[in-house]
């Protein structure tokens, strides 16, 4: 008997769910962890506007913008701890705000210039940030539509908490360097030879192709 073809298909939101999953984690810097996600975001929704905004650390903390798109040098870039923002991020519940709702106009106000919105949907990220995303009609905006978006949020926040403590463990490493000078035992001078063991060590361990030529071109190592 002749074998069925089997046909595979996706639907949009599952192939948005599969490209937003690859653009998570490929990076150790909060501004391109965010920049690469919005971009996704950008390329398969119809949207205004998409940012995510991070809690800074500190007595005097305020929400700080991370990345946005599109660019606007013009828009805000740090809100106070009292905006509305702040309160979506402690409650941990994503909600839709559309035209005419109370508080649209508040909501509304950070988006950059020109830009046109019809609703916002606010997505919490684990108590520390929050994504926004604006699109000119509410329509676009349904709690279906955005579902793959609310499954990966979680994975978004993760992402971004842990370039922030890479961030802060260079900055720690570096700052130890400057402040203590190594003691002179740090570095111990190898004596011609303890040098070609470890040479020949270092070679072998080594998972790409090394060689090592004399002055006449004939070779003395490899791996």
């Amino acid at each position: 008997m002749p074998k069925k073809e089997i046909s595979i298909s996706f639907t949009p939101d599952q192939i948005l769910l599969y490209e937003l999953s690859l653009s998570i984690g490929r990076s150790l810097d909060p501004h391109t962890v965010c920049h690469d996600f919005l971009k996704t975001l950008f390329s398969r929704k119809s949207l205004s506007e998409a940012s995510v905004w991070w809690l800074e650390d500190g007595p005097c903390s305020e929400l700080v913008l991370i990345d946005a798109l599109p660019a606007d040098p013009h828009r805000e870039h740090r809100l106070p701890v009292a905006h509305p923002y702040c309160q979506v991020i402690l409650s941990g519940d994503s909600r839709i705000v559309s035209v005419g709702a109370p508080d649209f106009a508040e909501f509304s106000a950070t988006a950059g210039k020109d830009v046109p919105t019809g609703a916002c949907a606010l997505f919490p990220l684990r108590g520390q940030g929050l994504l926004v995303i604006h699109a000119p009609s509410p329509d676009l905006l349904s709690p279906f539509r955005l579902t793959p978006i609310n499954e990966l949020t979680d994975r978004l926040a993760v992402s971004i908490l842990g370039s922030f403590a890479y961030a802060r463990l260079l900055q720690s490493d570096i700052a130890h360097r400057l402040e203590i000078p190594p003691p002179a035992s740090a570095s111990p001078q190898i004596s011609h030879s303890d040098a070609q063991p470890l040479l020949n060590a270092l070679i072998k361990a080594l998972p790409d192709l090394v060689w090592l030529k004399d002055p006449d071109g004939i070779f003395i190592a490899c791996n």
